[in-house]
C-alpha cells in the first residue's frame, strides 16, 4: 500500500489485506473510526501484470455480477463511498456512506514528490500510454477463485498480490 508519505506499507494480516477473496463490508469497521479514517481511500501497490490476471475482482453474490479490473498501472485506489450523505439516485434510492465502491487504476498518488518513485516521471519530449479495462459478467452460481474459497457472502474483493 502506498501512503502519501511515500512509504510502501506491508498489508499482510491487516484490515487492508485483500490478496485473498475477502468480504469488503466486514473490513470497513476495522478501519472506520481510526483518526481521520472513514473507510477505505487508499492506493494499493500492485504486482506487475502477468497475462490475463486481473488487478482486482469484485463479486456481488446475490446478483451474480463479477467485475474484473485489468491494468498495467502500478497502483489501484480503493474508495468505499466514505463521504456519501444521502445523494439521490435512480428510483428514489439514496446513496449513503459506504453504499458504493470505486476501483481506480493509476500511478501512485503524489509520486512526483518522492525519490523512490522516479520511474513515474515522463519528460515533456516523450509520451506515455497505459492500458486499463474491465470485464463485467453475470454468473448463475457461486463462484470459486483459484484459492478454492467458495464465495457465500455478498460483496467480495480480491486484489492481485500487492508488493
Amino acid at each position: 500500500m502506498f501512503w502519501w508519505s511515500g512509504e510502501v506499507a506491508n498489508v499482510s494480516s491487516t484490515a487492508y489485506d485483500f490478496r485473498c477473496a475477502t468480504l469488503l463490508g466486514e473490513r470497513i469497521p476495522r478501519v472506520f473510526g481510526a483518526p481521520g479514517v472513514s473507510g477505505f481511500d487508499v492506493n494499493y501497490c500492485l504486482s506487475p501484470s502477468v497475462g490475463d490476471t486481473p488487478a482486482a475482482t469484485l463479486v456481488h453474490r446475490d446478483s451474480g455480477r463479477v467485475l474484473q479490473v485489468f491494468t498495467d498501472q502500478p497502483g489501484l485506489q480503493l474508495y468505499t463511498g466514505n463521504h456519501l450523505d444521502g445523494i439521490p439516485g435512480k428510483l428514489g434510492a439514496k446513496y449513503t456512506q459506504h453504499s458504493s465502491v470505486a476501483l481506480e487504476t493509476q500511478n501512485y498518488p503524489d509520486a512526483v514528490h518522492h525519490v523512490s518513485c522516479t520511474f513515474m516521471f515522463i519528460s515533456s519530449s516523450s509520451s506515455s500510454i497505459s492500458d486499463a479495462g474491465c470485464s463485467l459478467v453475470v454468473c448463475d452460481k457461486c463462484l470459486q477463485f483459484s484459492s478454492d474459497t467458495l464465495l457465500r457472502q455478498l460483496h467480495w474483493l480480491r486484489l492481485r498480490n500487492d508488493l
